[in-house]
Order: structure tokens, then C-alpha cells, then sequence
């Protein structure tokens, strides 16, 4: 549908429109609309999956609760690394503040890796 809109609108979107085309695409090929896989998927595409994935983890939608940042962090890291580029997802990590906040960290902290 946001492709169909920006095709109308006929702006010249084209970062926004591979974007809105791409980030439900999969880094190992299992996403939509076209089942592109690596590098297939251009970076911005790559970038607005894993922001998807985690908006949607840590907003409340009708059919779940969000769940704390850190949470979905660690969900994503465990449950769909291999939706990701890995070295992209490192960065948003870092980028998002991977550390617990707690003053003595955890000897499980798997996403400080």
C-alpha cells in the first residue's frame, strides 16, 4: 500500500519508496514482498527492517504489549538474528545503548558481544 501512494504521488520518492519496498525483507530471504536475501537488499532496506522490528516489539499493538527496549533487544537477537544484517544490527545495538543500565552488568549479556 505505502509503495502504491508513493507511485501515485509521483514525487521522486525513491529512497522512501525502496525503503517502503524492502523493509519487510529479510536478510536470509524469508521476507516480502520478493524473498530478497544479503545484499540483495540495498543498506536503507536492511536499516528498516531492524527498526520495524524493534518499533513493533516496544509499541503497544492490539495484539501484544510492548515490551521494555532491552527486551526487545534481546528477542530480536535471540529469536530473529538471521532476519538481520549482523554487522547492521551490532550497530543499531550500540547505537541504541546495549549496556544495562543497572550498575553492575550481567555475566549473560549476550548483545554486549
Amino acid at each position: 500500500m505505502g509503495v502504491k501512494i508513493l507511485k501515485e504521488t509521483g514525487n521522486g520518492f525513491t529512497d522512501e519508496y525502496l525503503i517502503t519496498l524492502q523493509h519487510h525483507e529479510n536478510y536470509d530471504g524469508t521476507g516480502y514482498p520478493h524473498g530478497l536475501k544479503g545484499d540483495e537488499i540495498l543498506r536503507c532496506g536492511k536499516v528498516a527492517c531492524i527498526i520495524d522490528v524493534y518499533v513493533a516489539l516496544t509499541t503497544d499493538r492490539p495484539y501484544a504489549k510492548a515490551v521494555k527496549p532491552f527486551a526487545a533487544l534481546v528477542e530480536m537477537k535471540e529469536k530473529m538474528s538471521n532476519c538481520f544484517d549482523k554487522k547492521l544490527f551490532k550497530e543499531f545495538i550500540r547505537f541504541s545503548g546495549p549496556y544495562d543500565p543497572r550498575t553492575k552488568p550481567r555475566n549473560d549479556d549476550n548483545l554486549q558481544n
